[in-house]
Protein backbone atom coordinates (compact mmCIF):
# COMPACT_ATOMS: atom_id res chain seq x y z
CA UNK A 1 0.00 0.00 0.00
CA UNK A 2 1.64 3.59 -0.88
CA UNK A 3 1.10 6.57 1.27
CA UNK A 4 -2.05 8.84 1.07
CA UNK A 5 -0.35 11.93 -1.59
CA UNK A 6 -3.41 14.61 -1.55
CA UNK A 7 -1.68 15.83 -4.45
CA UNK A 8 -1.69 12.67 -6.83
CA UNK A 9 -4.44 13.37 -8.96
CA UNK A 10 -3.03 16.79 -9.55
CA UNK A 11 -0.28 15.22 -11.48
CA UNK A 12 -2.00 14.86 -14.39
CA UNK A 13 -1.89 19.13 -14.62
CA UNK A 14 1.67 20.73 -14.49
CA UNK A 15 1.93 22.27 -10.83
CA UNK A 16 4.40 24.92 -11.98
CA UNK A 17 3.75 28.66 -10.64
CA UNK A 18 0.40 29.83 -11.36
CA UNK A 19 -0.71 33.38 -11.12
CA UNK A 20 2.00 34.35 -9.39
CA UNK A 21 1.96 31.30 -6.22
CA UNK A 22 5.35 29.35 -6.31
CA UNK A 23 4.99 25.61 -6.70
CA UNK A 24 5.60 24.82 -2.99
CA UNK A 25 2.84 27.26 -1.96
CA UNK A 26 0.71 26.04 -4.37
CA UNK A 27 1.37 22.06 -3.58
CA UNK A 28 0.82 22.75 0.27
CA UNK A 29 -2.31 24.70 -0.46
CA UNK A 30 -3.92 22.10 -2.36
CA UNK A 31 -2.79 19.29 0.15
CA UNK A 32 -4.60 21.62 2.60
CA UNK A 33 -7.53 21.44 0.72
CA UNK A 34 -7.47 17.90 0.70
CA UNK A 35 -5.88 17.33 4.19
CA UNK A 36 -9.06 19.30 5.75
CA UNK A 37 -11.36 16.85 4.31
CA UNK A 38 -9.69 13.90 6.05
CA UNK A 39 -11.55 14.01 9.41
CA UNK A 40 -14.80 13.70 7.70
CA UNK A 41 -14.04 11.27 5.38
CA UNK A 42 -14.19 12.69 1.73
CA UNK A 43 -16.44 9.96 1.31
CA UNK A 44 -19.16 10.73 3.48
CA UNK A 45 -19.01 14.87 2.33
CA UNK A 46 -19.52 13.58 -1.57
CA UNK A 47 -22.53 12.17 -0.15
CA UNK A 48 -23.61 15.16 1.71
CA UNK A 49 -22.98 17.49 -1.05
CA UNK A 50 -24.81 14.78 -3.60
CA UNK A 51 -27.55 15.23 -0.84
CA UNK A 52 -27.15 19.51 -0.54
CA UNK A 53 -26.36 19.83 -4.27
CA UNK A 54 -28.79 20.80 -7.32
CA UNK A 55 -28.01 19.38 -9.41
CA UNK A 56 -25.96 16.16 -8.50
CA UNK A 57 -22.17 17.50 -8.06
CA UNK A 58 -20.56 13.99 -8.95
CA UNK A 59 -19.71 14.16 -12.17
CA UNK A 60 -17.13 11.46 -12.07
CA UNK A 61 -15.47 8.85 -9.79
CA UNK A 62 -11.56 7.51 -11.41
CA UNK A 63 -9.81 5.09 -8.25
CA UNK A 64 -10.12 7.40 -5.28
CA UNK A 65 -10.38 10.61 -6.75
CA UNK A 66 -14.20 12.53 -6.61
CA UNK A 67 -14.83 15.23 -9.70
CA UNK A 68 -17.22 17.40 -8.42
CA UNK A 69 -18.92 20.25 -9.92
CA UNK A 70 -19.94 22.69 -7.02
CA UNK A 71 -21.65 25.78 -6.53
CA UNK A 72 -19.36 28.72 -6.69
CA UNK A 73 -19.58 29.18 -2.83
CA UNK A 74 -17.87 26.19 -1.68
CA UNK A 75 -14.14 27.59 -2.60
CA UNK A 76 -14.73 30.88 -0.38
CA UNK A 77 -15.76 28.46 2.04
CA UNK A 78 -12.76 26.60 1.87
CA UNK A 79 -10.80 30.16 1.96
CA UNK A 80 -11.75 30.61 4.75
CA UNK A 81 -11.66 27.50 6.99
CA UNK A 82 -8.11 27.43 5.69
CA UNK A 83 -7.07 31.03 5.93
CA UNK A 84 -5.89 30.89 2.22
CA UNK A 85 -4.56 34.12 0.38
CA UNK A 86 -7.12 35.30 -2.26
CA UNK A 87 -4.32 34.62 -5.24
CA UNK A 88 -3.70 31.08 -3.55
CA UNK A 89 -7.35 30.18 -3.96
CA UNK A 90 -7.56 31.37 -7.68
CA UNK A 91 -4.54 29.51 -8.46
CA UNK A 92 -5.73 26.04 -6.24
CA UNK A 93 -9.09 27.00 -8.30
CA UNK A 94 -7.36 27.38 -11.51
CA UNK A 95 -5.47 23.52 -11.00
CA UNK A 96 -8.71 21.94 -9.79
CA UNK A 97 -10.01 22.98 -12.87
CA UNK A 98 -7.56 21.89 -15.00
CA UNK A 99 -7.31 18.27 -13.10
CA UNK A 100 -10.89 18.19 -14.08
CA UNK A 101 -11.09 19.08 -17.42
CA UNK A 102 -8.29 16.62 -18.07
CA UNK A 103 -10.20 14.19 -16.88
CA UNK A 104 -13.51 14.60 -17.54
CA UNK A 105 -15.54 15.78 -21.01
CA UNK A 106 -18.25 17.74 -18.93
CA UNK A 107 -18.53 21.19 -19.42
CA UNK A 108 -19.20 22.71 -15.22
CA UNK A 109 -21.65 25.67 -16.17
CA UNK A 110 -22.04 27.83 -13.40
CA UNK A 111 -20.58 25.22 -11.01
CA UNK A 112 -16.68 25.22 -10.13
CA UNK A 113 -14.85 21.77 -10.24
CA UNK A 114 -13.25 20.04 -7.30
CA UNK A 115 -11.67 17.35 -6.78
CA UNK A 116 -11.45 15.79 -3.72
CA UNK A 117 -9.17 12.46 -2.89
CA UNK A 118 -10.52 9.43 -0.87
Amino acid sequence: MTDFDPTRPFETVALASVDGVSEPTLRDALAAVQTAMEPLAVADIVFEYRRTFEPDPLVARHGDAYYLAVPPRVWPEFAGVLELAAPVVDACRTVHADCFRAVVDDPTNDREPLVLVE
